[in-house]
């Protein structure tokens, strides 16, 4: 994928800064994820990848230089997920094939079952069945009620504790269990599931992401603790446009980042865990609340 980087930043540079002049640009580089994926994380060949999009973003910030840009342009650097080393071979639809479960009544898509119709019992037998099974991690099923953070099912959290709580999310949604544990390269996190590496669980290794903030509306030089998220990032961009940006109970302007904004040292924040249980299966989500705002730290 590096020749399709090199091509979109060759293109901002060439069509973009020469031509459009655009107020936002939003560019999306297609590796290091796919090699990722593929050799995993650590690898030589990610790393190459790593140290060839540093190069291109390099690029990037020399052109604003030689253009005096540099104090006009600000930059957002984001990944869309983390990443666990995947050490098991085990798929949903094959752990639902083991304990007999007709077709005809379940579909699966990818980590989301849908009944086929949707029934209470079926739902907790599922659940049920799941909860013992060592590679499954978290389960979550609709709220018990409008808000709540458990879940219909006797020990699952609800879609949303996860801001998943919408018309195609499914009836069951399944994480598989994770553990802290270094691979060859001396990244740790895996995953009972999968094949090299990947993501998708509820793991702090896959929701943890990367967020770099520079220019000149950010502050400098600093590593800010703040719990954010990727849906941030656009009424961040909205305030430092100028443009009304619509309230939203899951989003907030990461004022923290701002050359104006608060001492990120003296944002407060709470974090909290809550936990559900069924028989021997007792699980965790542990989140942080920021301006009312709820974050997903991970589950366990």
């Amino acid at each position: 994928s590096i020749p399709k980087n090199t091509w979109a930043v060759n293109a901002y540079l060439e069509i973009g800064l020469k031509e459009l002049h655009p107020e936002l640009t939003l560019m999306w580089l297609t590796d290091p994820d796919h090699t990722a994926h593929a050799f995993g994380i650590g690898a030589p060949e990610t790393e190459r990848a790593l140290r060839e999009v540093d190069l291109l973003i390099g690029r990037i910030l020399e052109r604003h230089r030689e253009l005096g840009l540099e104090n006009r342009v600000n930059i957002m650097v984001t990944s869309d997920h983390g990443f666990s080393t995947l050490d098991g071979q085990a798929k949903l639809d094959q752990l639902l094939e083991k304990h007999h479960l007709d077709e005809a009544l379940v579909e699966v898509d990818g980590r989301t079952i849908y009944l086929k119709p949707y029934d209470e019992k079926r739902l907790r037998s599922i659940v049920s069945m799941l909860q013992i099974e060592p590679s499954v991690g978290a389960i979550f099923t609709r709220a018990e009620k409008e808000g709540s953070l458990y879940g219909r099912a006797p020990g699952t959290f609800s879609f949303d504790a996860i801001h998943w709580s919408h018309e195609r999310a499914g009836d069951i949604h399944v994480s598989p269990n994770w553990n802290d544990k270094p691979n060859e390269y001396g990244y740790r996190g895996h995953t009972a599931w999968g094949s090299v590496a990947g993501h998708g669980s509820s793991s702090p290794f896959d929701i943890h992401n990367t967020l770099i903030m520079s220019g000149p509306d950010f502050k400098r030089s600093r590593r800010i603790k703040t719990p954010s998220s990727n849906v941030d990032i656009l009424p961040t961009v909205c305030f430092l446009q100028g443009v009304t940006f619509p309230e939203k109970r899951g989003s907030r302007v990461l004022h923290e980042a701002l050359v104006e904004g608060p001492d990120p040292e003296l944002m407060e924040f709470e974090t909290r865990s809550h936990f559900t249980e069924a028989g021997a299966y007792r699980l965790e989500l542990n989140e942080s609340i920021v301006e009312g705002r709820r974050y997903l730290n991970f589950t366990k």
